[in-house]
């Protein structure tokens, strides 16, 4: 609209006396020279004109400035940079990694629609080592292996550390090489027969295994199309009643009379079949061969195992302690978990009952860039059927190997003079509870309502019919086709040999365990109540006082299970329960892990994390039980925002996540409600620096949570 030298641009009313304003073509009554958004007078003051409109200072700017991308602040100043589809300061115009302005204005955009120089945008880019974790350049050369690229210095043997960047023999497992030697020492299966290593087509029966041409009569030497032992001699149909010499014990050479034990081309005594070197003992499941005699899975990883015995005199091992051997009237039975106390690991006894199936697989050796051909892996499947309907070993190893060759580094010493190893016993933990005797009798419960479902199983409400006692039963469905099997068997077991262990009132308690046909019962406490993150989503966040009192019950569980070397790796909300009288249990052991000792220790493939609440140690090096305070000042966050640690980030997927913990340098958003103590307090759980960060003991006496008493 056109100004007229007498009529008012804001009322248009006609202007009768002397007394007005004029802007340029506008004329205004004094009182009407007003912002067009706050109506503040702009008599005498700075203002803008915009789309013949007319503003004050703040409001202009607020309104129409725009927002610079690196200091987050209003540009209000006619210099400013336009480019990757926002606006910049010129002096903020720098690069993303290192704050150092462009040569010649010369940059590059990130995938994260960053602007990068030239040096750190080819740093962001190229491919990283899968050892170190640094960038790979072509002029430094490369390894490929199994699709992952190496620098040539960090290709050596995981055990024996000899190079292998010029080995024509390269194997990789579980994240980490090893040389021909070591690999198939590791992680082959041994010939029952012949005590050799199985490199191509084996014949897996109930943790026994053999090379085809192995499995032969005893007696007429003829191939066997069924599995049947008599004597500790295999048989073939016709001479199962000839009469062959007794079998002799290979550790104490006597005679067998009884029930023989075979694995790797030996035959022992049940009271024999024990580790040569340490006497633990034995499981045919994960059974190894180390200098011709009968090795646990860590000795055989151990650079420097106690010297073997020369003889184990039979019965030096109590009949209640052996273990469900071979019997091919039943298959084997599950009930070794539920004797495997002392054991940081269960043996696999995953066969249904039954008779027994012949299954030929391909054992695991094969190196990406290994050319032997007897190292490919063959898929075929035996056509013999043998006496009864078990199921073939799978070619992978026993995830208690694959465990190990990690925790062979439990042993080796600190980086750092600091070690995070607590003298303080167990039982001397706050709310630890006095060891119970193992019980005799089984419980017999009935089993109600659904309570529960996670990825393994299902969780139901039950009755122990003998003393009226509400329990929790979970129940695992072991479908022995399907490929998550063997990880579904390995988890559980963990779980179940971790909560074995454990008595501490914020602990779920491990009842005990059943099976009936393929279904694996887990019977444990039953707490009536909800999960922290369920809590916190129906009631939003919690006052300070009972983040306090929630915190000190999670310490206490944690330092109790440091004090027994189990770190739990996956404390969250979701993992925390709290009953009707807001009583807390830590649950969900599935990814718990028990340690010989608390030195840094490297992460293994088994580690289930869930990555916002993941410390950066376990993404970047080594770890140790520390990585529990860091998830604890999560939950803190989480407790205290009833929303996700990192949640300001707003990360697009896991993995951008995971890159901006391991390598941001920074720490979760710590919500303002919390006093300064609470503040300090979530710092030190939050100290990206292991060594600086508080054990779980040491953080009981911080001042924050002084005077908290828990029942």
């Amino acid at each position: 609209m056109a100004a007229s030298p007498n009529i008012c641009y804001r009322c248009n009313e006609v202007i009768s006396n002397s007394q007005f304003i004029r802007v340029g073509k506008f004329n205004f009554h004094q009182q009407h020279f007003t912002c067009e958004e706050c109506n503040k007078d702009l008599r005498g003051g700075k203002f803008h004109k915009k789309d013949e409109k007319f503003y004050c200072n703040e409001d202009y700017i607020n309104k129409f400035s725009q927002t610079c991308r690196h200091c987050n602040q209003k540009i209000t100043t006619s210099k400013v940079i336009q480019v990757l589809g926002g606006y910049y300061h010129p002096e903020h115009f720098v690069c993303f990694h290192c704050q150092q302005r462009f040569e010649n204005g010369k940059y590059y955009e990130g995938p994260d629609k960053q602007p990068y120089c030239e040096e750190h945008f080819y740093m962001l880019s190229a491919q990283k080592c899968a050892f170190c974790k640094k960038p790979v350049s072509d002029r430094e050369g490369k390894i490929t292996v199994q699709g992952h690229v190496y620098h040539p210095k960090c290709v050596f043997c995981e055990y024996c550390r000899e190079p292998l960047a010029s080995s024509d023999s390269i194997f990789r497992k579980d994240d980490k090489i090893y040389c021909k030697q070591h690999y198939v020492d590791f992680f082959c299966k041994v010939c029952t027969g012949c005590g050799k290593h199985i490199l191509d087509h084996c014949i897996g029966v109930h943790f026994e295994y053999y090379h085809p041409e192995c499995l032969r009569c005893a007696v007429c030497d003829k191939k066997l199309e069924r599995y049947v032992c008599v004597s500790g001699y295999l048989r073939c149909g016709e001479h199962q009643e000839n009469d062959l010499p007794t079998v002799t014990c290979s550790v104490c050479n006597k005679n067998i009379y009884g029930e023989v034990i075979r694995s790797c081309g030996q035959k022992v005594h049940p009271d024999c079949f024990n580790c040569a070197f340490c006497e633990a003992k034995l499981s045919k499941a994960e059974v190894k061969l180390r200098s011709a005699k009968l090795c646990c899975k860590n000795c055989i990883a151990s650079k420097d195992p106690p010297a073997p015995r020369l003889d184990l005199p039979k019965g030096l091992v109590s009949s209640r302690e052996r273990l469900n051997s071979y019997k091919p009237d039943r298959g084997v039975d599950f009930s070794s978990l539920r004797e495997s106390l002392d054991s940081p690991e269960v043996s696999q006894s995953g066969a249904l009952s039954g008779s027994l199936k012949v299954s030929i697989v391909a054992p695991p050796v094969s190196g990406a860039a290994s050319a032997m051909s007897d190292g490919k892996p063959h898929d075929k499947q035996a056509k013999p059927e043998v006496k009864g309907e078990a199921k073939g070993e799978p070619r992978e190893p026993p995830s208690e190997v694959k465990a190990d060759s990690k925790d062979s580094k439990d042993s080796k010493e600190s980086k750092n003079s600091k070690d995070s190893k607590s003298d303080v016993k167990a039982s001397a933990i706050e709310g630890a509870l006095s060891d119970e005797e193992e019980r005799q009798e089984k419980i017999v419960y009935r089993k109600g309502a659904l309570i529960g479902q996670g990825a393994f199983g299902k969780v139901f409400e039950a009755m122990n019919l003998s003393t009226g006692e509400l329990i929790a039963v979970k129940q695992v469905t072991l479908d022995e086709d399907s490929p998550s099997a063997a990880e579904a068997l390995s988890e559980i077991e963990n779980e179940i040999n971790l909560m074995r262990k454990l008595r501490h009132r914020n602990i779920v308690r491990l009842l005990d365990t059943d099976r009936e046909g393929n279904t694996l019962s887990i019977l444990m406490e039953y707490v009536p109540g909800k999960s922290l993150d369920n809590l916190l989503q129906k009631y939003g966040s919690l006052s300070e006082p009972v983040i306090r009192n929630y915190t000190k019950q999670i310490l206490l569980a944690l330092a109790y299970c440091h004090s027994l070397n189990v770190v739990h790796r996956d404390i969250k909300g979701k993992n925390i329960l709290v009953d009707k009288t807001g009583r807390l249990k830590l649950a969900d052991f599935g990814s718990a892990k028990h340690f010989q000792n608390m030195d840094y220790v490297a992460p293994t493939s088994s580690y289930n994390y869930t990555p916002l609440w993941t410390a950066p140690e376990v993404l970047v090096g080594d770890y140790n039980n520390k990585v529990d305070v860091w998830s604890l000042g999560c939950v803190i966050i989480e407790m205290a925002s009833a929303r996700a640690p990192w949640s300001e980030q707003n990360f697009e997927n896991p993995f951008r996540a995971l890159y901006h913990i391991g390598n941001s340098g920074s720490i979760p958003k710590i919500p303002d409600g919390l006093s300064p103590l609470g503040v300090e307090f979530v710092k030190l759980c939050l100290q990206r620096d292991p060594d600086k960060r508080p054990s779980a003991l040491e953080l009981i006496n911080h001042k924050w949570l002084e005077g908290i008493k828990v029942d």
